[in-house]
C-alpha cells in the first residue's frame, strides 16, 4: 500500500502534504464477498474478495497487485500499470465515461498526448467537474478526443 501510495503521489505530481488528500490510514481487509465480487473500497476501508483470491489463475501477485492499485484509487485518485487481462483493448468501447477500463484506457491516450494531463484534470476536479477541462487542457472536447482515440486504434 505505501508503494501505491508513492506511485500515486508522483503520477498526480503530488509533491508537498498541501497538494495530497490527508489521510491517515488506509486499512484492508480480506472478507467473504461472496463469489461474484473482486473488492470495494468504502472510505478509507478497502475489502478484498476471499472467493476471488482463490480463482486467481497465474501471477497472483500482479493480479492482487492490480486490484489493490485499483482500490487505492478509490482514495489517493489514480491509475496505475495493472490492467486486469478481462479489462477493455485500447480502442475498445462506445463512449469514453462507458466504465473502469474504457475511461482508463483513453484517460492514459490523453496524458500521452499531454504528460501530466491526468495530474492536471484531478486537480480540476477538486471542485467538481466540467466538459469544458478537456478543452482547457488539449484544445478539444472529450468526444473529440474519443473519435481521435478510437481512429488511433481503427475501431471507429
Amino acid at each position: 500500500m505505501a508503494e501505491a501510495t508513492g506511485f500515486i503521489w508522483n503520477l498526480f505530481q503530488q509533491t508537498t502534504e498541501a497538494d495530497r488528500k490527508s489521510v491517515s490510514t488506509v486499512s484492508l481487509f480480506v472478507d467473504d464477498l461472496g463469489p461474484d465480487s473482486i473488492a470495494f473500497t468504502s472510505g478509507n476501508v478497502i475489502h478484498f474478495s476471499d472467493d476471488y483470491i482463490e480463482r486467481i489463475n497465474g501471477d497472483i501477485k500482479n493480479d492482487f497487485n492490480g486490484v489493490l492499485y485499483h482500490e487505492m484509487t478509490h482514495v489517493w485518485q489514480l491509475k496505475a500499470n495493472y490492467a486486469p487481462v478481462n479489462w477493455a483493448a485500447p480502442g475498445d468501447g462506445d463512449r469514453w465515461d462507458q466504465g473502469y477500463s474504457y475511461t482508463a484506457r483513453f484517460l492514459d491516450y490523453c496524458n500521452d498526448l499531454r504528460d501530466g494531463f491526468v495530474a492536471e484534470l484531478n486537480k480540476k476536479l477538486r471542485d467538481g467537474y466540467s466538459d469544458e477541462f478537456f478543452v482547457q487542457l488539449l484544445g478539444k472536447t472529450a468526444d473529440q478526443l474519443w473519435s481521435d482515440y478510437k481512429a488511433k486504434y481503427g475501431k471507429t
